[in-house]
């Protein structure tokens, strides 16, 4: 069985390290990036099949992340993304629960959350990415 590939993406290195190793004992594979232009450098070699991804970051915040993740795979799949944010900025939240289906987790008590989160988007998705 194929392992589910995730693309943890967050300038916070702490969270990137905790975060990863949290999803890997889940049994997760978990790309860590600390910062959106790496992410779409590596979409181009591989596209995960979920996009964790910090809202508020120094160079692109996540949400410009999701609309050029998705343009760079227009027309042939559609990546799964999840937020999460101790952002209080309500128009970038906003923005961001406008473009994923599921919420925004808050990076505190992110623990079980997360893994809820992402074993739900995860469960019902037969190809490793959802056709558009």
């Amino acid at each position: 069985m194929n392992k589910r590939v995730i693309y943890l993406v967050d300038d916070n290195r702490v969270l990137l390290i905790l975060i990863s190793k949290l999803l890997e004992r889940e049994g997760f594979v978990v790309k860590p990036f600390e910062n959106a232009n790496c992410v779409l450098d590596a979409i181009t070699e591989k596209v995960p099949d979920l996009i964790i991804s910090d809202i508020e970051m120094p160079e692109t915040n996540g949400v410009t992340l999701f609309d050029e993740a998705q343009d760079l795979v227009k027309g042939i799949i559609r990546i799964p993304f999840l937020y999460i944010s101790s952002s209080i900025d309500k128009e970038l939240l906003s923005a961001a629960y406008s473009r994923s289906k599921r919420s925004v987790i808050a990076k505190t008590g992110l623990v079980k959350p997360l893994t809820n989160a992402v074993r739900e988007i995860l469960k019902d998705i037969n190809n490793p990415c959802l056709t558009v």
